[in-house]
């Protein structure tokens, strides 16, 4: 036996929203059967997705006035990372219409649902008692996942209460990245975990406000994790970036980051010039991540 559950005002048919095929690029490779095998988690993820909107229908079918204010946003969340955004929400068209939307590729990983809603901007003047009548109220909704996972791994990114689990002294740290195994075999979702304090209200804002494209505090973050994977790589004895780790291992993972960020210079010359400059290597660092999110 079927069941339906009312929302308390009239909504939509189905049919008055179509959508065309979602395009998805990342590091110069596009989305094929839902997947993109390739993809790094250094590469930002740009979407689009074409849609058409019968607006006269959807106010008909919601008794809404002819001045009543239609909009339309494109969301993410991402099941590996907890991470959430979305784009703002902008006014929907009478017939084709275009969201588009850029999602930083530290945010995401594993599978990513992408998804479209039509909702009501403004009521208009005299809708019927029956018309959906708060901004935000959801009219249409349609999602699509999407599979990203590639070379270099991804480690897992966990939200705690810093506090109640007792990490980074008195909880108020921010982030706290965790290598708890230095195998360089080892694969890398087993052996890193990044901890986000989700007691701390400025990561708050980018957990529960979807501010995360925009966020200084994500873009340092991003940065930090690096940094201290670069340290492991200058630090561990073992590491040679001439072998072919398993992919998705430690070792792999430590090897990408060295050819995106440090293309001209192999291990040896890093840890040389670290040794004479290692400030010089860390701005030069935060350089290039800083450019890879603009």
């Amino acid at each position: 036996m079927s069941s339906f559950v009312s929302v308390g005002y009239l909504q939509p048919q189905q049919s008055r929203v179509s959508t065309g095929e979602i395009h998805v690029i990342a590091g110069g490779q596009t989305l094929t059967d839902g997947r993109m095998p390739d993809w790094h988690y250094l590469s930002d993820v740009a979407v689009e997705w074409p849609l058409s909107v019968d607006l006269p229908g959807i106010k008909q079918d919601c008794q809404l006035p002819d001045n009543a204010e239609i909009g339309m946003v494109l969301s993410w969340r991402s099941d590996r990372t907890n991470l959430r955004g979305s784009a703002f929400t902008v006014p929907a068209h009478d017939g084709d219409n275009l969201l588009q939307t850029m999602i930083p590729g530290s945010t995401v990983g594993g599978t990513l649902t992408i998804e479209i809603a039509i909702v009501l901007r403004w009521p208009g003047t005299e809708p019927s008692p029956l018309s959906p009548s708060r901004p935000g109220a959801l009219l249409w909704v349609k999602s699509e996942q999407l599979v990203l996972e590639g070379s270099g791994g991804r480690f897992p990114t966990i939200t705690a209460d810093f506090s109640s689990e007792g990490i980074a002294g008195d909880g108020i740290g921010l982030w706290y990245l965790d290598i708890s195994d230095s195998d360089l075999q080892a694969s890398c979702t087993s052996a890193v975990a990044l901890y986000i304090n989700s007691i701390n209200p400025a990561i708050q804002d980018v957990l529960v406000a979807g501010k995360a494209r925009d966020s200084q505090i994500l873009k340092f973050m991003t940065y930090d994790v690096y940094r201290q994977l670069m340290m492991v790589a200058i630090g561990h004895d073992e590491f040679d970036d001439r072998i072919n780790y398993d992919r998705g291992s430690l070792g792999d993972v430590l090897v990408t980051l060295l050819r995106i960020f440090f293309p001209g210079k192999d291990i040896r010359r890093l840890r040389r010039d670290f040794d004479r400059a290692a400030s010089e290597i860390e701005s030069e660092l935060l350089a290039r991540v800083w450019r890879l999110q603009q």
